[in-house]
């Protein structure tokens, strides 16, 4: 009978202390905030943001639109003529012919390090562009990542209104399908991933932080689809940090 109490006593002890040690885990974890300090998690109202270890600050397909709404809820156009939503097979944010060099921002300007990534589709061009830009300040300040004459893959940046192309490749751009456009922006380190392949990379720390942009060039037919921005998840001392 004093073995069963004994037993028993320890079953009890034991629950305790696994209980105290979750909550301190719980506690531990729950203090370490999935996007970069100072950056206000901005989601498009109605708009879910992804859970967990995805740490996704925002994204947009553009459904919840109705078609010809310009700009999209939540979005700002910064300049040139956008169409604004259309219904191409899904509901797309598009850029027409005929019109100048265009950006619509969205997000905050506290953003830091995280990644932009859209799906964009092109007509055939020979000198047009169009992509995803990160650190967005402004027009004239901000990366950007994106497809170059139909025929090339570019990562530049635009400071205080100059370009500096800072990595290329040529690349094949199928015009009668979507491709995906993703930029990554840690620290001074700037990735620009095509098809889910990374192609280019550089360094540079002239902008620390800002929005996202689409951006598309003079004459270039452009559409947009399924942008998401996911930040730079923090992890505890001595695991590996990851992308969203």
């Amino acid at each position: 009978m004093t073995g069963h109490r004994s037993a028993s006593s320890l079953v009890v002890f034991l629950s305790v202390l696994l209980v105290a040690a979750s909550a301190l885990f719980a506690a531990d974890w729950s203090a370490a905030a999935p996007w970069s300090a100072g950056a206000p998690l901005s989601v498009r109202p109605g708009h879910p943001t992804l859970a967990g270890g995805s740490g996704a600050l925002f994204r947009d397909d553009f459904e919840r639109d109705a078609v010809g709404a310009n700009p999209p809820a939540g979005w700002e156009v910064m300049d040139g003529t956008w169409d604004g939503v259309v219904d191409d097979r899904g509901r797309v944010l598009r850029h027409p012919a005929g019109r100048s060099y265009g950006h619509v921002a969205v997000g905050s300007p506290g953003w830091r390090d995280y990644s932009v990534s859209a799906r964009l589709r092109l007509a055939p061009l020979s000198t047009g562009f169009a992509g995803v830009a990160a650190r967005f300040v402004d027009e004239e300040d901000y990366y950007a990542c994106g497809v170059y004459y139909g025929s090339a893959v570019r990562l530049w940046r635009v400071r205080q209104g100059s370009v500096t192309l800072l990595d290329a490749r040529s690349v094949d751009v199928a015009a009668d399908r979507f491709h995906d456009v993703r930029l990554v922006v840690k620290g001074s380190r700037l990735s620009c991933v095509f098809d889910s392949a990374e192609v280019l990379t550089a360094t540079d720390d002239s902008l620390p932080s800002g929005r996202i942009a689409l951006v598309a060039g003079s004459d270039q037919v452009a559409e947009f689809d399924d942008v998401v921005v996911g930040s730079w998840a923090r992890r505890r001392p001595g695991a590996a940090a990851e992308t969203a």
